[in-house]
């Protein structure tokens, strides 16, 4: 082991994910990197494990990996499926299965493995979305999975407030990642998307990063159990 705190984010391949392994690397962590995907070459910042997090030896594996190196301080949940986009009639089961096995049964996994490992004063950051707040048009299935991720965190921050832990999650707005770009093609719906946020834009990785590693300082101290809206205004409209 050697003296530095150590750090495991999941969906660290790209998008947030790799947004948050970056600001985490820079101040000084101890990286575990989950993905399904290899990171681009040179990108990744310390032990990489590659795996889908809805399989529970992906989960036990990064978390075994992570208190290998030491003091297990933060656990960012940041990997995530959208899905396909209509009608939950038109829904295929095997895309619901997807949705809901890394979105919530992933989260619950590495919460599971990555827990045990984490003592006062640690943090959990778990990755839900503006429309785990409110619905979805259209995206009914995701948005029952982030409002699940909400549910999950707050249940959680109760359980283990009491040895110090604390678990909060993000509700991100639209994010200019690969995600969100499969997700609608074409300049008109990107301004559609963009015109929903009252701050009339989509928003970089680099700003919900900024915000998870805040919430993992001192200066978050007293906040567990949140679920924090980074989105523009989109859900206060």
């Amino acid at each position: 082991m050697v003296d530095a705190p150590v750090a495991l984010v999941t969906g660290a391949a790209s998008g947030i994910g790799r947004a948050c392994a970056d600001h985490l690397h820079d101040q000084g962590y101890l990286l575990v990197e989950v993905d399904r995907v290899e990171p681009a070459p040179g990108s990744a910042r310390g032990v990489v494990v590659v795996g889908d997090i809805g399989d529970e030896n992906t989960a036990r594996r990064a978390a075994e990996q992570a208190a290998a190196l030491g003091d297990v301080r933060v656990l960012m949940n940041v990997a995530g499926v959208a899905g396909p986009v209509g009608s939950v009639e038109d829904l295929a089961i095997e895309d619901v299965e997807t949705i809901l096995s890394v979105n919530v049964t992933g989260t619950v996994l590495m919460m599971k493995h990555a827990l045990p490992h984490m003592g006062a004063g640690a943090s959990v950051v778990n990755m839900s979305s503006a429309i785990g707040l409110v619905g979805g048009p259209s995206q009914a299935v995701y948005s029952a999975s982030k409002h699940a991720v909400v549910g999950l965190t707050r249940s959680v921050a109760l359980d283990v407030a009491g040895r110090g832990v604390r678990v909060n999650c993000l509700c991100p707005g639209v994010v200019d990642t690969r995600m969100s770009a499969e997700a609608g093609d074409g300049d008109e719906l990107r301004a559609a998307w963009a015109a929903a946020h009252p701050l009339g834009r989509f928003a970089q990785p680099e700003e919900i990063a900024a915000v998870a590693a805040w919430l993992c300082t001192d200066a978050a101290s007293f906040i567990t159990g949140a679920a924090i809206p980074v989105d523009g205004g989109y859900v206060a409209r």
